[in-house]
């Protein structure tokens, strides 16, 4: 049985959504295995032990990684009830292991609601990520200095081809452009 790596990044106060999420994966998809991969900044014990558990209900495993971010500079916080935390999936290909080449990144605010196979072994060639496309908002494409022929996606759901952003180094592109663009950026990660 092929087992299915998904990554999580969430705080103390979406464990419970996290969980939710996790029920509608396991639920809808009982025939596949899962590792599920966690980064945070810093999960209590407690909720650690919660998604553990109920992980475990399930035979999945779990992997969390502490992302250390204090070196890194995250414009645009301040008034915006997004936290630091929708950064550290830029980070993934630095903590996880090298024998993973993919990953499905999932928000903790949504629901599956259907088997996640074929999503999962879509063949996305050799391209960083596969998104759904966001709303062609002409703004966006204005105040990112984009062409509109590149689109602009939901960074809510990615297929991430790890290996590409190994090769690639994705993460240092991604911070050049957030010191280059820091005014620009309202969307956060989803803008980078």
């Amino acid at each position: 049985m092929t087992t299915y790596n998904i990554l999580l990044s969430f705080n103390n106060n979406y464990t419970q959504h996290a969980c939710v999420l996790l029920a509608s994966v396991f639920e809808n998809n009982k025939c596949h295995s899962f590792h599920i991969h966690i980064i945070h900044r810093g999960l209590s014990e407690k909720n650690c032990k919660i998604i553990n558990d109920f992980c475990a209900t399930y035979n999945a495993r779990v992997s969390f990684y502490y992302i250390d971010i204090k070196d890194y500079y995250f414009p645009n916080l301040g008034s915006h009830y997004i936290s630091v935390d929708t950064y550290l999936r830029l980070f993934i290909a630095d903590y996880l292991d090298n024998s993973i080449d993919r990953i499905l990144y999932l928000d903790v605010d949504m629901i599956v609601n259907g088997d996640l196979s074929e999503l999962l072994n879509t063949d996305i060639g050799n391209v960083v990520l596969a998104a759904i496309e966001d709303a062609p908002v002409a703004e966006r494409f204005v105040r990112l200095r984009l062409e509109s022929k590149l689109g602009y996606f939901n960074a809510g759901m990615l297929v991430v081809n790890l290996k590409y952003w190994r090769e690639k180094q994705v993460l240092l592109k991604f911070f050049d452009y957030v010191k280059s663009n820091t005014e620009r950026l309202r969307c956060h990660d989803q803008d980078v």
